[in-house]
């Protein structure tokens, strides 16, 4: 079972709704969007930190090797 944070998913949703918004008005200004992406890079981040620490990165199928 995967399991995500309530702080982390809720951060990694926030930013996503926030881009899609940005995306749907017409994408406007690119120091906004510019930041709209990191912070949803951030919150990636975080996301895959999580699920990295639970030992998601290691084994199985498909998996992609550095």
């Amino acid at each position: 079972m995967i399991v995500i944070s309530s702080e982390a998913g809720k951060r990694l949703a926030q930013a996503k709704a926030a881009c899609d918004r940005w995306y749907a008005c017409g994408a406007r200004g690119e120091t906004t969007g510019a930041a709209l992406r990191l912070e949803y890079a951030e919150a990636a981040g975080k996301v895959a930190d999580e699920l990295i620490a639970q030992g998601f990165h290691q084994g199985g199928e498909g998996e992609v090797q550095p």
